[in-house]
């Protein structure tokens, strides 16, 4: 449980797994497997993954922000929005990697949830309702055939 805890701490500071798996002492291919069967460490893994993603962003926009107005750093600001020391690429990189398991709110490789088996009861219902669509399309041409004076539609036969 401590390595869990160093691992989603790093995460949610750095936005990085790779230095999270580094910082807890675990394997790429565990931690991947835990967050498949473990709900409750994926959705921490996905909060921790969005804490960092929102702090690399705020860093990246003090940056620019510093460099535009030519501001020199706030050491203040940087001690509350603590960032590992990075370079702007790798800060890109980073939030490119992760910007589609942030903005779609779960993270990759989690497994998704079990999909619905329709019963047989509800292949019925849903059979039935077509059948009585094509009859009631079939009566309604039949009534507009009769009123424009064509014979009435022929039924099909069993077999065809």
């Amino acid at each position: 449980m401590a390595r869990r805890r160093v691992f989603l701490e790093e995460l949610a500071a750095s936005c990085n797994v790779s230095r999270a798996l580094a910082a807890a002492g675990m394997k790429v291919g565990s931690v991947y497997r835990l967050r498949k069967r473990d709900a409750q460490f994926a959705e921490q893994w996905q909060a921790a993954l969005e804490l960092g993603y929102e702090r690399l962003e705020m860093a990246l926009l003090r940056r620019a922000i510093e460099a535009v107005e030519g501001l020199t750093p706030d050491p203040d600001e940087e001690a509350k929005q603590p960032v590992e020391k990075m370079t702007a690429s790798e800060a890109m990189a980073l939030l490119r990697q992760h910007r589609a398991s942030v903005e779609g709110g779960r993270a990759r490789g989690q497994r998704a949830q079990p999909r619905h088996v329709v019963t047989q009861q509800e292949v019925d219902a849903i059979l039935i309702k077509r059948m009585r669509m094509v009859m009631h399309r079939r009566r309604l041409r039949g009534e507009a055939g009769s009123a424009a004076g064509l014979p009435p539609p022929v039924p099909p036969q069993d077999g065809a």
